[in-house]
């Protein structure tokens, strides 16, 4: 029985070594989430492997990194951060204990931050919620040239050699990015200050950045309780909300209950899609139609 028990650590780390070997070819860099993949991808080409640490379906508020990215940030010289999401202050030290190796750069320098409420690890969900930055700016064609620009600056100072690539492929990114902030501006425009209602408010920086009216179902990162599900269904009768938003990692039921009470469709959208373009592409349309559809 002793035997069996060495046995299954020692190809534990074996299946990690051989999976690390496989990678050896490439640079790699870590991400937070899964839409800064997209953005790596995009200006460093074929250059990198990304190692995302908050795996698709997964949520940031639970997370705790596995042994096998443990080994990825060994191999690791650049981690890009969210830089306001809880895990990350909570796992930060560690990581650069353990690898002090790795540059760590901060995603949302130069990002016009909007106060939202602080994120919190699971450790720490009984506290009391307090104000913070608000975490979700990547939804955003009008903050997603900073990022894009951050990303490539972090590439060039570890890579030099590769800048005149990394700069090319950041104009093209660039460009796709103005379209589409063009797009939002223009479809939305004639809908400034019309209200849409979410469950967990993901979309603060794109209501801002195009004159719309968030109305988030959970607040202080807690679902309402009877008495607001009530408010919100008076308040969405008022407004007359015909969709109600809701993000594929939360529960759909407080916004079924609400969208009953009224009438309303529910929309499950994805704000860790991994592919962002596309993803932005159809959260503008969304916004649009549900919009218009309420328009008297």
């Amino acid at each position: 029985m002793m035997r069996k028990f060495l046995i299954i650590p020692a190809l534990i780390l074996i299946l990690i070594a051989c999976n690390r070997t496989e990678h050896l070819g490439k640079k790699v860099v870590v991400v937070s989430i899964l839409p800064q993949k997209y953005f790596v991808e995009q200006i460093g080409g074929n250059d990198f492997e990304v190692e995302v640490l908050v795996a698709p379906g997964a949520s940031h508020e639970t997370y705790d990194p596995t042994p096998q990215q443990m080994v990825r940030l060994g191999d690791a010289k650049l981690w890009i951060k969210n830089g306001h999401l809880a895990f990350e202050e909570q796992w930060e030290p560690k990581f650069r204990s353990t690898h002090p190796h790795l540059k760590v750069v901060d995603w949302s320098e130069g990002i016009d931050l909007i106060e939202g409420e602080c994120e919190h690890t699971h450790e720490a969900m009984a506290e009391e919620h307090h104000k913070g930055a608000d975490p979700h700016y990547w939804l955003s064609p009008r903050q997603a040239g900073v990022l894009a620009q951050n990303t490539a600056l972090a590439l060039e100072k570890l890579y030099p050699e590769n800048k005149a690539v990394y700069e090319e492929n950041l104009e093209k990114l660039l460009r796709r990015i103005r379209h589409l902030d063009t797009l939002a501006q223009t479809t939305l425009l004639p809908l400034s200050g019309k209200s849409f209602m979410i469950f967990h408010p993901a979309l603060t920086y794109f209501a801002h950045d195009y004159g719309l009216k968030q109305i988030a179902v959970e607040q202080g990162g807690n679902a309402p309780t009877t008495r607001g599900l009530r408010e919100f269904v008076d308040l969405a009768r008022k407004e007359n909300i015909q969709a109600i938003f809701i993000q594929q990692q939360f529960d759909r039921e407080n916004a079924e209950t609400i969208a009953r009470e009224i009438g309303a469709m529910v929309i499950p959208f994805d704000p860790m899609a991994e592919d962002w373009e596309n993803n932005m592409f159809s959260i503008i349309i969304m916004l649009q139609e549900s919009i218009q559809k309420k328009q008297p």
